[in-house]
């Protein structure tokens, strides 16, 4: 992502931005020079906020890049899944909308991951929607947001692997307007954590959504 990837969503981001964009990345935990990459990056494009985590946190991450970003719209990017669709169709729904959710499950056609991993999606959403009466198809992946509505919602959430989940139950349950588009996914590469360690601690903090959940739907 760093070397190839950020050069070329820079290029994109001049060109239909007109450098009127800021770019928040939060270094999670890489061990691979990323951050290194990130700060020399960032000497030559002046749109670069780059901020790192002691320990790595992918709440934490997620938080972090919500609360620091400025401006009107922000939009959730994950640093293997950078879709330019999505940025202008995210930006454009934020006009009516306060938080727009990018859904790798609303068209299957478009979702190349491995089997393995959509059932997953499948499952955090089916429980989702039967626990706690989440509305939407999707939790996790590209977001776009009307910052000044989601900020104080972040500032409340908690969790770790499925913040986004949390984030989003929130502003459900504070009224805010909330719409899906669907998003083509290709896993481009392997997770850096073990899939039946995210699983387990999916789990361990659905237990603890739901323990905390008639506090959030108030």
């Amino acid at each position: 992502f760093v070397k190839n990837d950020l050069e070329s969503l820079l290029t994109w981001l001049d060109k239909n931005y007109a450098k009127q964009y800021e770019l928040v990345i939060v270094e999670n935990g890489s061990t691979d020079g990323t951050l290194e990459a990130l700060h020399a990056a960032a000497k030559t494009h002046k749109q670069l906020k780059i901020y790192s985590l002691a320990e790595p946190s992918f709440g934490n991450a997620v938080r972090t890049a919500i609360l620091n970003a400025t401006g009107e719209i922000g939009i959730l990017l994950n640093a293997d899944w950078i879709d330019t669709n999505f940025i202008k169709a995210g930006a454009l729904h934020c006009k009516t909308h306060d938080v727009v959710i990018g859904s790798k499950l609303l068209d299957p056609t478009l979702d190349s991951r491995p089997v393995v991993r959509k059932i997953a999606s499948k499952s955090l959403t089916f429980l989702l929607q039967k626990i706690f009466k989440f509305e939407f198809s999707d939790s996790h992946g590209l977001k776009a947001f009307r910052l000044s509505k989601i900020k104080p919602i972040a500032k409340k959430c908690t969790l770790n692997e499925i913040f986004e989940s949390e984030l989003l139950l929130r502003a459900q349950y504070a009224s805010l307007k909330i719409t899906e588009i669907p998003v083509a996914i290709i896993e481009t590469r392997s997770p850096r954590t073990s899939f039946f360690g995210r699983i387990f601690s999916m789990f361990r903090e659905l237990f603890t959504l739901h323990k905390i959940s008639k506090k959030i739907n108030k």
